[in-house]
């Protein structure tokens, strides 16, 4: 009775720290892609400033594509940054649930 119950429980603080593992892989990524679009929009008004100041001129198809960009980036964000701790764990559940399915599929094996 008391083994099964270890294994039972192992099983159970495996699945939790994995389950852990995977919402600080989630946050981390979360993070480093807000300090990401952080550097491009910099990058963004750099690039304008130059253009602005004839350091470096960019053709109206460049200049186009950049102010897109870069409001394509503020945006993108605002939007991570306004995120709540209940909207980032709700997308931890859900990657958690994903990878949990991952895990239960069936594969066939081929042999060659």
């Amino acid at each position: 009775m008391m083994k099964s119950f270890l294994v039972i429980f192992s099983v159970f603080v495996a699945a939790v720290t994995a389950d852990n593992i995977i919402a600080e892989r989630y946050n981390t990524r979360h993070e480093k892609r807000m300090e990401k679009l952080s550097e491009l929009i910099s990058e963004r008004k750099q690039q304008l400033t130059d253009h602005e100041s004839g350091h470096r001129r960019l053709s109206s198809e460049e200049h186009s594509r950049i102010l897109r960009q870069k409001s394509n980036f503020q945006k993108k964000l605002e939007q991570l940054q306004s995120m709540t701790k209940e909207e980032i764990d709700e997308m931890v559940k859900n990657e958690v649930e994903a990878i949990h399915r991952m895990d239960a599929m069936e594969y066939l094996d081929f042999e060659w």
